[in-house]
């Protein structure tokens, strides 16, 4: 009746039960009225239909069970291997019920209200199973002489009459759901903080008396940190070594690392590759456009195997906050509790048990990644990318940016060069636009970031959105121009093109070439058919 009616409002079902006239107009409801009000009936009822559906199994019995054993009732002794071996399964049932909601959530993106309906259908197909299930067991128990009420596993699997609601109230609730991952999935939960004005500064604080407009949430990094390398197959992807080449294969085969590596005192040290973005969850009007841009940093962890980094299994998010928050505050106050974990990471480090065997780890951001306004904002250069000294690794102004060919003809950025920029800037202010450096990067108390070498280009923007769209664009005119290709050839050329899976969504269509392209992947795209196809000049 559930399974078909379970959805329908007005049925109009009476009970008819003795003298019971009560009715209902759900078969849910109706269920309940009968497990409540008739429970004896119904056990009663549906125990001699299965006594006459499994009249040959009983006629059937072994011989062990003789007359006098069956007139009897066989007291089990409770075996405590079994009692554990249940109380396991009850376990590994409801950490599988809390995966399971999470895939639901977080994967697929359901709402609550559509999760909360699925499980519910869940729960009635569970139910009945359990319900429809118990009674043939207890009917075949009875038949056997077995007093199953005696023993601990039979009455939790018997008179239990609904072991999935049972098991599903420790995550029925958000409460209680992060309290359980807390407890069973080492689950890290963002922690939310307040800026308050103290006197004429700011500080940030846990509490909350006073409702305050500017708060950010930090996931908290040596918890994460340890909950993610504890795991096996995390800890071996950690601990493998790659085999030694003259080849570049990652950051750790770069100068800046190798320069690096000799001040190390510990065997593995953990790399943090961090990322910074500013972002809208939404697409506002345009009068709206920034009231709700927020601000993300993640990381991931440089050691492990560079075959899972575009895995988003493996990207931690590590602070999220509203822009204007920052844009008021600054970064440094805002990314203080995060310095100060990693304060610690860097100097006492982290232990991590592995099989019984504890590691000492320490640890520190090697890289910090962004675009150039994101960059240039939290390094403490200037934002301004139209007049000045625009770029963050020299100091060409931008007026002879032009004329700049060759890497040797900049007055490239050092180390040491900007730390006395900073140490001038923090004394004469008035020389933020001589160096264009407007403050200190709140990362350079760590040992082993310095803004110089730690922020790498923003590649994305300054190559697909600026050099290579500019000089295709010139390139494709000069052929057109000389006649080695007509825009019709080269609109067939991206037609015919067969494109991968991943790239077919952002294929660009013919018809707007040699118009501009909004979407970089688009840009991109438009590129690839020409250098791979065999184009005759």
């Amino acid at each position: 009746m559930l399974l078909q009616h379970s959805e329908d409002k007005f049925m109009n079902l009476v009970c008819g039960i003795g003298e019971c006239n009560y009715l209902y107009n759900t078969a849910n409801t109706f269920k309940w009225h009968i497990n409540k009000c008739h429970k004896i009936a119904l056990d009663e009822s549906l125990l001699k239909n299965t006594y006459s559906l499994n009249i040959q199994l009983d006629n059937q019995r072994t011989e062990k069970y003789d007359a006098k054993e069956s007139e009897e009732n066989v007291f089990l002794n409770i075996d405590e291997s079994l009692v554990r071996d249940f109380m396991d399964f009850s376990e590994c049932f409801s950490r599988q019920l809390c995966h399971t909601k999470l895939y639901c959530r977080e994967k697929f993106m359901l709402p609550k209200s559509v999760t909360k309906q699925i499980f519910e259908q869940v729960q009635t197909l569970f139910d009945l199973y359990q319900s429809s299930i118990s009674l043939i067991i207890r009917a075949k128990l009875k038949h056997c002489g077995i007093n199953w009420k005696l023993d601990y596993v039979y009455r939790q699997i018997l008179e239990e009459d609904s072991f999935y609601e049972r098991i599903s109230k420790s995550t029925s609730t958000d409460h209680l759901m992060e309290s359980y991952m807390k407890l069973n999935l080492d689950y890290v939960s963002p922690i939310e903080y307040n800026i308050v004005p103290i006197d004429d500064r700011f500080i940030i604080t846990l509490e909350n008396k006073n409702p305050a407009k500017a708060k950010f949430h930090y996931v908290p990094l040596l918890p994460t940190l340890k909950s993610y390398l504890k795991r096996e197959d995390v800890w071996s992807s950690f601990q493998h070594k790659k085999q030694v080449s003259d080849y570049l294969h990652d950051y750790t085969d770069g100068l800046v690392w190798q320069s690096r590596i000799k001040h190390f005192c510990c065997d593995s040290f953990i790399r943090l590759h961090f990322y910074s973005d500013e972002l809208e969850i939404c697409n506002p009007l345009g009068s709206r456009k920034g009231t709700h841009k927020i601000n993300v940093f993640y990381f991931i962890v440089g050691n492990i195997e560079s075959k899972y980094w575009s895995s988003l299994n493996h990207f931690h998010l590590a602070l999220i906050s509203k822009y204007s928050v920052i844009k008021e505050h600054g970064y440094a106050l805002v990314l203080q509790q995060l310095l100060s974990d990693l304060m610690i990471l860097q100097n006492e480090g982290i232990n991590i048990n592995v099989e019984g065997i504890t590691h000492n780890l320490k640890g520190s951001i090697v890289t910090l990644s962004g675009d150039n306004l994101s960059a240039h904002t939290i390094g403490g250069f200037s934002a301004c990318f139209s007049s000045g000294r625009i770029c963050r690794n020299c100091m060409v102004p931008h007026i002879n940016i032009c004329d700049i060919k060759t890497e040797s003809q900049c007055n490239l950025r050092t180390k040491a060069s900007h730390n006395y920029h900073v140490n001038s800037v923090l004394i004469d202010p008035s020389l933020m636009p001589v160096y264009a450096v407007k403050k200190e990067c709140p990362f350079s108390m760590l040992n082993y970031f310095h803004p110089i070498d730690s922020m790498p280009q923003d590649i994305l923007h300054d190559i697909l959105e600026g050099l290579m769209s500019v000089n295709f664009s010139v390139v494709i005119k000069g052929l057109v121009k000389d006649k080695f290709l007509t825009i019709c050839e080269l609109r067939n050329i991206l037609k015919i093109f067969k494109y991968g899976i991943t790239e077919r969504c952002d294929k660009p269509s013919p018809s707007n070439v040699p118009l501009n392209l909004v979407s970089t992947q688009k840009k991109f795209n438009l590129i690839n058919p020409v250098v791979m196809t065999d184009v005759k000049f």
